[in-house]
């Protein structure tokens, strides 16, 4: 007996499912992207769930995959470059499908929207970056301060499901969002609801934490190890104003424990 070419269906058959039972397509369709692009968008999220893979090694993945008959496609040229491009197709409309897969989880799983958390991470460039003007030289989380980079921040629930996100330029401050983004973010899902925010993004001011979301709010911050500041702060917003940052130095062998357990 002899094989030619033989191709992994298991993995990749059950995804397509998935995507499929969670309304997935509809999403994408609804956001205003085309056929094409939804099923190499379907092609990218399987390759995450499955076998994670660059972008440029991500074709030749899909070709030993049975995804091209599962799909009635044909990937036998596809290339790099066209998943970069669906890349760029899908940022504009990053809003709308955040919007909506945050309300089909909410509803699949009974979501606690009491909690949510925020964080900033980094990622950098091994070049000049010239066509990007987010990507400047800031502080770098991964030790690269002679690259430019951009900052991430990303908010997700209290069972770790992802919110929303945003990306700033490479010298951002830490520290919350802008009130940009909190009316953005706050307008298409629960945050409005939100009785506690949990930071792990750097030290409030003033200024960061008049950020809140909504009255009534608290807001929890971390320090970052070895900062030799206290480990968490608390901010309650009031009808009649909100208080100013009060600084407190956590007594606890777990400084890093939430808390609101």
């Amino acid at each position: 007996m002899t094989t030619e070419e033989p191709r992994e269906a298991g993995p990749v058959h059950v995804g397509h499912h998935l995507w499929q039972r969670l309304g997935l397509d509809a999403v994408l369709a609804r956001a205003g992207l085309s056929d094409r692009t939804r099923v190499l968008t379907e092609l990218m999220t399987l390759n995450r769930l499955v076998c994670p893979r660059s972008e440029h090694a991500m074709p030749d993945w899909v070709r030993r995959t049975a995804l091209a008959d599962i799909l009635g496609e044909d990937f036998a040229a596809l290339v790099d470059e066209s998943l970069y491009q669906t890349l760029d197709r899908l940022h504009p409309r990053r809003v709308a499908i955040e919007r909506a897969l945050a309300e089909r989880e909410r509803t699949l799983f009974t979501l606690d929207d009491r909690i949510f958390l925020y964080d900033l991470t980094s990622t950098y460039f091994e070049g000049q970056a010239l066509q990007n003007p987010q990507a400047q030289r800031g502080y770098s989380r991964d030790s690269r301060p002679d690259c430019k980079q951009v900052v991430v921040g990303l908010v997700v629930d209290r069972e770790g499901f992802p919110k929303a996100h945003e990306v700033f330029e490479g010298i951002a401050p830490i520290g919350p969002p802008s009130r940009r983004c909190w009316m953005r973010w706050s307008s298409g899902w629960d945050a409005r609801r939100a009785r506690r925010w949990w930071w792990t993004a750097g030290w409030p001011s003033p200024t960061t934490c008049s950020r809140s979301p909504r009255e009534g709010t608290i807001t929890l911050w971390q320090a970052g190890k070895g900062s030799g500041s206290p480990t968490s702060t608390t901010s309650q917003a009031t009808s009649g104003g909100r208080r100013s940052c009060a600084r407190r130095r956590q007594r606890t062998r777990d400084s890093r424990r939430p808390a609101w357990r």
